[in-house]
């Protein structure tokens, strides 16, 4: 219990810190959020549960695969001054799951 929520505490800190890093400085924001703080906290903790490598190689594999379609996510949010902000999420949100879906449909 004591490790689920240690690995709890470090997730959401990092959720609620970028933000308000974001507030003050919009690039350091940026870099901490395009940093894989998450993605390297749950390879970390995948393999102290696990011991297996195999595991963490099939993990990383996936998500480099992943890594691009999800960038779709970023490009409608970039002309949200124009399109407001909800317009721009959804889009960005609608075009990543379809990027998503059709890659595990047609990927084996």
């Amino acid at each position: 219990m004591l490790w689920f929520l240690a690995r709890t505490f470090a997730i959401s800190s990092i959720v609620v810190v970028v933000p308000l890093l974001a507030q003050r400085a919009p690039r350091l924001g940026a870099l901490f959020f395009s940093l894989p703080l998450v993605s390297g906290l749950t390879f970390a903790m995948t393999w102290m549960q696990t011991k297996q490598a195999g595991v963490i190689s099939r993990l990383a594999k996936e998500t480099l695969f992943l890594i691009p379609l999800t960038l779709l996510f970023f490009v409608p949010l970039i002309f949200c001054d124009r399109l407001g902000f909800w317009l721009a999420f959804f889009l960005g949100v609608s075009s990543t799951c379809a990027a998503v879906g059709l890659w595990m449909l047609f990927a084996s």
